[in-house]
């Protein structure tokens, strides 16, 4: 009963829509900017490491730009129409670059390979929240403090 399918490691850049611009003219401007950085790219080294210093120039993902755009054991979803047959493809290969459009902007991805399977995981993210609330719990006991969950929910 266990999920059985792999995550990827990907490094992305995102390029979003212009605020300015409404629906599918925005789309295609993102695209627009998104294929100018992969001309950049293949230009140059067409590394990954040259990859990861144009995400972290260009690309507005808050969560992975500042990381050359690297998200590990990553489950695919988000990227634009055809980016989850492309990166789940048989065929992919380490290195592989494409674009992808979705209605907030375009999406470049540089394939790495396959991660870990989600069963694994799951239990590696239980494992250390386990053992993070008994480190809290020590530290609380040992510190006279009290953990306020609601108010750790809110931060989050």
């Amino acid at each position: 009963g266990l999920p059985s399918y792999l995550t990827y490691d990907i490094r992305h850049i995102y390029i979003p829509t212009d605020d300015n611009v409404d629906g599918y003219a925005g789309v295609k401007q993102a695209e627009v900017d998104a294929m100018a950085l992969v001309d950049e790219w293949e230009n140059g080294s067409k590394t990954e490491d040259l990859f990861a210093s144009i995400a972290v120039e260009h690309s507005k993902d808050a969560l992975t730009a500042a990381k050359g755009g690297l998200s590990k054991n990553t489950s695919i979803s988000g990227f634009g129409d055809g980016s989850f047959d492309w990166i789940t493809s048989k065929e992919r290969k380490y290195g592989d670059v494409s674009v992808f459009t979705a209605e907030d902007g375009a999406h470049i991805i540089f394939y790495i390979g396959e991660g870990s399977p989600v069963w694994q995981i799951q239990a590696e993210e239980a494992l250390k929240a386990t053992e993070f609330n008994e480190h809290m719990d020590d530290l609380a006991d040992k510190y006279n403090f009290k953990i306020y969950d609601k108010v750790i929910d809110r931060l989050k």
